[in-house]
């Protein structure tokens, strides 16, 4: 549970939530096997997310580290010139991307 605290200089704490290695996995879905995978996709992490900040919480960064791009048939659209994860990733509100944690 994410509560505001204030440290002795009377500063506000900042949480940081991160994902990784989400790899493709926009709906509970791998295209793959063609099964329900529910290890992890952005549509359940954006159910979390919403509940979060739903308690007005305004002190979330949040952070996806690296290969959300790669995997499950999303790397599909490289080439087309909006990809649909950055476009998930701004919709959900994400403060930071990055394409590959390897690169880092």
């Amino acid at each position: 549970m994410l509560r505001k605290k204030k440290n002795k200089k009377g500063s506000e704490y900042k949480k940081i939530l991160g994902t990784s290695d989400v790899h493709g996995r926009v709906l509970a879905w791998n295209y793959g096997a063609d099964e329900e995978d529910r290890s992890g996709s952005y549509a359940q992490i954006s159910t979390l997310i919403k509940k979060i900040r739903k308690k007005k919480n305004k002190n979330v960064i949040l952070v996806e580290v690296g290969d959300a791009i790669q995997d499950n048939w999303i790397e599909k659209f490289a080439m087309v010139p909006k990809h649909p994860v950055p476009q998930i990733l701004n919709y959900m509100g994400y403060d930071v991307f990055c394409t590959w944690k390897s690169r880092i």
